[in-house]
């Protein structure tokens, strides 16, 4: 459970002011499902003015999505899109967040929330267990070649495409 504080951010744990001493919240009254949007779009304002019990379903999702030309990477999402849902909760609110790992995915997942505390902003207490990770020996020319090529063109870099060609050589060289 997490509750909102006043910028509309989820806090694990109770609500404190400047140097811990505790804040007096209203009740939290209610229920409501949140209504989670994708980029660019934002979930609507909220208009209770009572606080309320935010129930967040996010899957976990792993899906192949197209990245340049002749690539094709394997995305961590939920709900099946990148960048990951809006969450929308205002201050008083307590979220309550079920994520759950699609049936096939096959690696284990949590998510770290913006202004979540905690350890790894909540990313412990998130933990999908219900997938096990399965043994690498290594990764194939092109898995590796998948991956720096993402790594290329992402956070405002704008590399060329890697080849499966390209890792070969250059293991060859290092062998």
């Amino acid at each position: 459970m997490y509750r909102a504080d006043e910028h509309g951010s989820p806090h694990h744990g109770t609500e404190s002011k400047p140097g811990g001493a505790p804040v007096a919240t209203a009740e939290v009254t209610g229920q409501e499902t949140a209504a989670l949007t994708d980029a660019p779009l934002v979930p609507l304002p909220i208009t209770c003015a009572h606080p309320a019990k935010v129930i967040v379903n996010l899957e976990v999702r792993e899906v192949i999505h197209h990245l340049a030309d002749g690539v094709d990477y394997a995305f961590w999402t939920f709900g099946g899109r990148v960048p990951g849902k809006f969450i929308r909760v205002k201050h008083g609110d307590t979220v309550e967040l079920h994520l759950n790992n699609h049936p096939g995915s096959k690696m284990p997942h949590n998510i770290d929330l913006h202004a979540v505390t905690g350890p790894g902003g909540g990313a412990t207490s998130t933990f999908t267990a219900d997938s096990v990770m399965p043994p690498v020996v290594q990764l194939t020319d092109e898995q590796v070649a998948n991956v720096l090529t993402y790594v290329r063109n992402s956070w405002g870099n704008m590399g060329d495409a890697v080849s499966p060609d390209e890792v070969r050589l250059v293991r060859e060289d290092h062998q």
